[in-house]
């Protein structure tokens, strides 16, 4: 083939597999938490590494700054690559790698597959250096991706201008085959068998300013306000700031009426795709990042002390309050009542209990030791919680191993239970009962007619006894299930609490859409 027509047909974008390598842009553990699409962008820059192995074309891998970022992930084997090539440069094209060029395709590489992290840096960057090399760049879009959805897209953009050709991972190994019956085919078809999965790509690109939001962008609004919920710990945001929050995100998209429309004339591939994401919880690309204080909010702005937990912070500030007007002097904390702060000094500050001694300023001493005490309220407090509370006062000598009580009531009950005689014993078990009632009630669990006759007619749940069916059937009715798992409750507040904590997704859904998962479903 003379040269003319070999850089004709790598100006329309063919690649002739004697002459391609593949280019593995940092595709590092450490960047998994922040990348958008992340686990997605790893299965088809797998599945494409895994093909082209098989086809024989030569891989070349980098890895940005290593020992701070890891390594390349694990679920892509590139043992087999020509060189993994450590770097702090962005661009791949290094001494190193440009070593691995010269000798790649016996030194005739003139077409690479380029994909990675991150778009609109690293790969961006190589395939200028690529380009100015003489060595038509091919961007797997599907397997290549950044931190926002809006530097992955411009960052394409850039690329399809300085002359890149942008493909999908699919697309690359369907031009590498080029026939079906290519003798490797039948090693490739398991890897496309399965459908390439989607980042996001399709309702971003070329999308007109006036088209309305399709309803995978809108489960990608859900997974932002997800986020940000999560950011402080714990899903608890009203409606209304939900509401303010869509709507923001929705006007920098250019399409503010779709925040009223809850059409349910979604195609139903795309509907049960976007339930089936949301059943499964929503493996968000962006996890949770839990909460950090900064110094200011570390730090009482009244008298400048330190708290690790915002809760401490906002407990201490309640000293520094106007109507607390009775304060303590030996550690600030302030009450609206004498009694409050009396109670408080008898508790943590009690006189003389560091020396042992009874002060003769403080006339009440205790009988039990020699603490002295100011007044009343802290000699009670001190016998109460030093030598009313010892344990073990009453011990019963029948029962093996030694029972022992605290309270003389619950004491003689438990005696009685040994001197009173049990007359009424079961005929099948042997087993003896003090009471008629508790032997009719346990005979019933002999009985196999008559065991669970009862029937709540609401949750249908059995009963041995009607007595105890009627105290069920009260709650039973008032209480609330949750559609998605076993939980139930009887306030409101507990279900909305319970949702938002373990069916995250669905609450979102329900906030933002009006809409539950059943209801999408």
């Amino acid at each position: 083939m003379s040269a003319r027509s070999e850089e004709k047909i790598l100006e329309i974008g063919k690649m002739p597999v004697d002459k391609t390598a593949v280019f593995l842009c940092d595709l590092q553990e450490k960047f998994r938490p922040a990348m958008l699409h992340f686990t997605e962008i790893v299965s088809n820059a797998k599945k494409l590494v895994e093909s082209t192995k098989i086809l024989g074309i030569p891989l070349i891998v980098t890895e940005q700054y290593p020992q701070g970022l890891g390594s390349t992930v694990s679920e892509i084997d590139v043992k087999h690559a020509l060189g993994i090539v450590p770097k702090t440069k962005f661009s791949m094209v290094i001494p190193e790698v440009e070593n691995i060029i010269k000798t790649a395709c016996g030194g005739q590489l003139k077409c690479a597959i380029l994909f990675g992290v991150e778009a609109h840096v690293c790969v961006e960057q190589t395939a200028m250096d690529l380009i100015s090399s003489g060595i038509t760049v091919h961007i797997v879009a599907d397997a290549t991706t950044s931190r926002t959805q809006e530097d992955r897209l411009l960052a394409l953009e850039r690329l399809k201008q300085i002359g890149c050709f942008v493909s999908t991972s699919e697309s690359v190994i369907y031009k590498l085959i080029g026939d079906k019956n290519h003798p490797k085919f039948n090693e490739i078809r398991p890897l496309i068998k399965d459908t390439t999965l989607e980042t996001g790509l399709v309702s971003k690109m070329n999308k007109p300013a006036d088209t309305k939001l399709t309803w995978q962008f809108k489960l990608e609004i859900a997974h932002s306000i997800l986020i940000k919920l999560s950011t402080n710990g714990r899903l608890r945001m009203p409606r209304e700031a939900i509401c303010d929050l869509v709507k923001d995100l929705i006007s920098l998209k250019g399409d503010s009426e779709v925040f009223e429309s809850k059409s349910r004339t979604q195609p139903s591939k795309e509907r049960d795709g976007i339930v089936k994401m949301l059943g499964n919880g929503i493996e968000l690309d962006h996890p949770p990042v839990a909460h950090t204080m900064s110094n200011a909010e570390k730090n009482c702005s009244t008298c400048g002390k330190s708290f690790k937990r915002p809760q401490d912070l906002r407990r201490h500030l309640r000293i520094h309050d106007e109507a607390s007007s009775y304060l303590c002097e030996a550690c600030g904390k302030g009450y609206r009542s004498l009694d409050g702060l009396s109670y408080h000094k008898a508790l943590k500050h009690p006189p003389s209990e560091t020396t042992g001694q009874c002060d003769t300023s403080q006339p009440l001493s205790c009988s039990e030791c020699t603490k002295c005490f100011a007044n009343a309220i802290q000699l009670r407090v001190h016998l109460k919680n030093s030598h009313q509370r010892a344990k073990s006062l009453y011990t019963c000598d029948i029962c093996i191993p030694t029972a022992t009580f605290q309270r003389i009531d619950v004491f003689k009950n438990h005696k009685s239970l040994h001197e009173k005689a049990k007359a009424f014993t079961c005929l099948i078990c042997d087993k003896i009962f003090s009471r008629r009632s508790n032997l009719q009630s346990h005979a019933r669990t002999h009985d196999a007619t008559a065991a669970l006759q009862y029937q709540c007619s609401n949750c249908s749940k059995k009963f041995y006894s009607k007595k105890k069916l009627s105290s069920h059937v009260p709650e039973c009715l008032s209480r609330k299930t949750c559609p998605l798992c076993k939980f139930f409750c009887q306030r409101e507040a507990d279900m909305i609490e319970h949702t938002k904590k373990t069916h995250p997704a669905d609450y979102a859904m329900r906030e933002v859409f009006g809409q539950t998962l059943e209801e999408l479903n």
